[in-house]
């Protein structure tokens, strides 16, 4: 996990919701919380660093209605207590093997909070080693679930998991060295690794043109999603199957499009799924890339703000759970829009305005972003807010009319 500019930071504390990658704790003394109190941020520790790393900020309590929005901050005693020495000897003491993890002191707004950044496991996940009262097993495994809930691996599928995920870690650190030797020898390199996944992306786009109904009025909306470093087959096709599947039960709603599991199909490489309409379509890739692409009727030349809205906001969104379910090396990624066919369409944000104005002159809108893993799921808004401005502005609507973004981002989200 790099070095975190301020912006993340604060997307980070203000959150306010608990994830599968994130903790809140309210203000506490580490010195004064007693065995049980520090038994309960190690649970913490050893189930994120058992699932895929992530963070647990102390100084946000709860309101009465149990949300994490209470910035109360930590003292300066209670921030000085924090001593990553004192916290990490108590951590691995009682973990197996340790836990990488650093404490960091974030201020923001005139405030202190303690952060803990917890580093997913890199060979064998992490058992706990000694029993501390009632609230920690000697010999369990604890995970984090999509509920934001640590608990010991009691099911044998989710030691399944556990055991797949050591092997991919082993699988990954192959794939680092090889790619070492071929960076070495000149014969690979990062613009080799953009030009595979253009090459998916063209193939699967190409895909869709040949099945998709010939309807003539439509522009098109392509959305894909990969990270930096190409490995063609880096996760296995049931991986790839049930990440899709976990993320739609992540977004707890149903999927966009109408895009079902009982609809979709492997390839070789590959898993697909079509809408309902065969209007839309998903494909993802055993090398991480996913990729939407839908048509988008025109009405009299015309094309409806939300229809756009909506794709991109809940498969940006949707996209962003995926990559994040799947584990990936390099915690760098690229998000692309693209809008084709747009030249001389009309925008309409809704039946009473008026559209004359608001008018593509381009055929082709391109937006590009380069984020990494943990900001791809902690600041969504924020990213989908800047490819629909990107798209808004190119068909020329006034910097007036954006203002409210964020508020409708959140709704289409259900935030």
């Amino acid at each position: 996990m790099a070095q975190k500019t301020e912006e993340e930071w604060r997307s980070l504390v203000y959150q306010a919701f608990e994830t599968d990658q994130l903790d809140y704790k309210a203000h506490m003394d580490w010195n004064r919380i007693g065995r049980s109190g520090r038994a309960k941020l190690l649970k913490h520790c050893l189930a994120l660093a058992n699932t895929r790393g992530g963070y647990i900020v102390v100084g946000v309590g709860e309101n009465r209605d149990g949300r994490p929005v209470v910035y109360k901050g930590l003292n300066p005693r209670q921030a000085k207590s924090f001593d990553p020495t004192n916290v990490g000897n108590f951590i691995n003491h009682h973990a197996d093997p340790p836990i990488d993890f650093d404490v960091e002191r974030v201020e923001l707004d005139g405030k202190v909070f303690a952060v803990f950044v917890i580093r997913r496991f890199k060979d064998i996940p992490h058992v706990c080693s000694h029993s501390v009262d009632v609230g920690l097993v000697q010999g369990a495994f604890y995970i984090r679930t999509p509920e934001a809930s640590s608990r010991p691996a009691h099911r044998a599928s989710e030691m399944h998991r556990l055991i797949q995920k050591a092997l991919r870690n082993q699988r990954e650190e192959l794939g680092r060295m090889l790619r070492g030797l071929l960076y070495e020898s000149g014969r690979s390199g990062p613009d080799d690794d953009e030009d595979q996944f253009a090459d998916q992306i063209k193939l699967s786009r190409e895909f869709f043109e040949e099945y998709r109904p010939k309807k003539t009025f439509t522009i098109r909306l392509d959305v894909s999603l990969h990270n930096r470093v190409f490995l063609t087959k880096q996760f296995g096709l049931q991986e790839i199957k049930d990440a899709f599947v976990e993320a739609n039960v992540l977004q707890m709603r149903k999927i966009p499009e109408h895009l079902v599991e009982q609809q979709g199909y492997f390839t070789n490489y590959s898993f697909r799924i079509f809408s309902a309409n065969q209007m839309s379509f998903l494909h993802c890739f055993q090398s991480g890339l996913v990729h939407f692409s839908s048509y988008i009727e025109l009405d009299n030349n015309e094309v409806q703000f939300d229809d756009i809205l909506e794709r991109v906001s809940l498969f940006i969104s949707y996209m962003a759970d995926y990559v994040n379910i799947l584990k990936f090396d390099n915690p760098n990624f690229v998000v692309n829009c693209q809008l084709e066919g747009v030249k001389d369409v009309r925008l309409r944000f809704n039946e009473q305005t008026s559209s004359r104005h608001y008018c593509s002159r381009i055929n082709e809108i391109d937006v590009t972003l380069q984020r990494n893993l943990h900001d791809l799921g902690v600041g969504k808004v924020k990213h989908i807010k800047r490819i629909l401005k990107a798209i808004l502005l190119r068909f020329n609507i006034p910097e007036d009319k954006l203002k409210n973004l964020d508020e409708t981002i959140k709704d289409v989200l259900e935030l």
